[in-house]
């Protein structure tokens, strides 16, 4: 095309300079409108191209966000998966740890009054004695008073238990907490790496878009330059 507008060019100088004005009117009229069209064609042509190329980024970058989330996606429920893991291993060591506690502790024996052994004493060495109505007197006034030390162990054990329980449940607690805390930093730590690689793909997305952008606004300026060159060398070689 270019050499097809340079041969107009001379053809309307030469058509100037033997003085057939009509045909030198008739072709300039026509280089002008050869020279719209194929600047056009070639603008539009590039603009296509253009598309296209940066349909291929989009593209690219749409593919490389779904990776990116899809990755992390997994990555996230497996540590959510495995928190849950550790929290319900903890609670269900927590629980067999209370059912053996409340076994120790309701395992103490009782410590009998020395009054109360005395008369189990003097009730056994009576019987021996044959003496049964003694026996008898001194059992009912033991097992009277071994009722009511029976009695204030209970109440003693269980105010005793229930505050050694409370403090041994406190400390599960606290491990509870403790985990929870752990887990807790260790998921924050996954967010804030998630969104500095986040922030990394889109800033080479968008570093790329600029540069392809930028590239794209020279080839424009390339091309207009390269078609005003053309009639400016066949205006040239006109005179």
């Amino acid at each position: 095309m270019d050499e097809f507008l340079l041969t107009l060019e001379e053809h309307r100088r030469g058509c100037e300079e033997q003085g057939k004005y009509v045909e030198a009117d008739l072709t300039a009229k026509r280089l002008e409108k050869l020279k719209m069209q194929e600047g056009g064609r070639r603008i539009e042509s590039l603009k296509a191209q253009h598309i296209s190329e940066r349909l291929v980024i989009e593209e690219a970058h749409t593919q490389e966000f779904e990776a990116f989330n899809s990755g992390w996606n997994t990555r996230m429920d497996e540590f959510e998966a495995h928190a849950r893991d550790l929290a319900a291993a903890m609670a269900e060591r927590h629980e067999t740890e209370l059912v053996k506690y409340r076994e120790l502790v309701s395992s103490t024996r009782v410590r009998f009054s020395k009054e109360l052994l005395n008369l189990r004493a003097i009730q056994s060495s009576l019987a021996k004695q044959k003496d049964y109505t003694g026996a008898q007197k001194v059992k009912v006034k033991a097992d009277q008073l071994e009722a009511k030390e029976l009695e204030i162990h209970r109440i003693k054990e269980r105010a005793q238990t229930s505050l050694s329980e409370n403090k041994f449940v406190q400390k599960q607690q606290q491990e509870l907490r403790a985990l929870q805390q752990r887990v807790k930093a260790s998921g924050d730590d996954h967010k804030r790496r998630r969104r500095e690689e986040l922030q990394r793909l889109l800033l080479r997305y968008n570093n790329a878009k600029q540069a392809l952008s930028k590239h794209h606004k020279l080839e424009v300026q390339r091309v207009r330059q390269h078609l005003r060159a053309v009639l400016t060398r066949a205006r040239g070689r006109g005179r």
